[in-house]
């Protein structure tokens, strides 16, 4: 991670996203208090390179509601320190919209995809993500070409 955070500046990035999860071995309360103890180490090289640190909601199963989030960063207690919100992967665990109220000023980044519960129950989990964005935003739209053309 300290290599990630150090190639930030070179390569004109701003953050990094380390990955914490939990597995059958680690359990949540180590995987919790050991992946904050990590993180606090790298944020003195974070502060000084001016790069932030950002924890993802992916799909592994570690800190799977909103005030869990906010709570494992306010601990952390570091402006460096904060969370990279994917909406698409929060489709699974929750409402988007409930997260980006309860993270609020946390959140330091958000990446915007489309995630179909509807299509993951019907054909399968990771088919969720092949629904249309655009056809989303754009109520009406029989053609992808044609949302397109109205955004």
């Amino acid at each position: 991670m300290c290599e990630a955070l150090e190639a930030c500046p070179q390569l004109g990035a701003t953050t990094v996203l380390p990955v914490s999860a939990v597995d059958n071995c680690t359990g949540f309360e180590k995987a919790y208090k050991r992946s904050q103890e990590e993180i606090r180490k790298l944020v003195p090289l974070a502060k000084r390179l001016k790069v932030s640190i950002a924890i993802e909601n992916v799909w592994n199963n570690f800190l799977l509601s909103p005030p869990e989030a906010a709570r494992y960063i306010d601990q952390i207690n570091s402006p460096y320190v904060g969370w990279y919100f994917d909406v698409g992967n929060i489709v699974r665990y929750g409402w988007p919209e409930q997260w980006i109220r309860i993270l609020g000023k946390r959140i330091l980044k958000i990446d915007v995809k489309e995630y179909s519960r509807k299509m993951a129950e019907e054909q399968g989990i990771w088919k969720g993500f092949e629904a249309e964005l655009m056809r989303r935003l754009q109520p009406g739209c029989r053609e992808n070409s044609r949302c397109r053309n109205k955004l």
